[in-house]
């Protein structure tokens, strides 16, 4: 379960990478299909160059690195790829959800046999949406 609604991706096998605005706030209201066209064409265009990437700690850059992209994965195509399914539900983080992705988050919940499933929920930091 992907809760995310900034765009985020991995490259070079593995390596998470996001696209942050102010509070997370980059792609606030854009459709899912608009976010993942945004992820494809945004980090699509990044293979093959030398990107300068850094975690964000207290809304500040911290811990440079400079690394030479040659591959960028969705976490769709990581998830599928192992064989598992997946489901994305773009919230805004720092935010209470909208009532209708209560309503789609519940109804998913409630299609899955809770003997067969085990959910992993990424939402980024544990404390904006989940």
């Amino acid at each position: 379960v992907d809760l995310r609604e900034e765009t985020h991706v991995l490259v070079n096998d593995g390596i998470p990478l996001s696209w942050y605005g102010i509070h997370n706030w980059e792609n606030v209201g854009m459709p899912l299909a608009e976010i993942e066209a945004d992820e494809t064409e945004r980090f699509g265009a990044m293979i093959g160059t030398e990107i300068s990437a850094s975690t964000v700690k207290d809304d500040m850059p911290k811990d440079e690195m400079i690394i030479d992209v040659e591959s960028a994965m969705s976490e769709k195509e990581l998830v599928e790829g192992e064989g598992f399914k997946y489901f994305r539900l773009p919230i805004k983080d720092h935010c209470w959800p909208e009532a209708e992705q209560i309503d789609t988050f519940v109804s998913f919940v409630k299609s899955i046999d809770p003997d067969q499933v085990w959910l992993h929920v990424h939402c980024e930091a544990g404390n904006g949406r989940t």
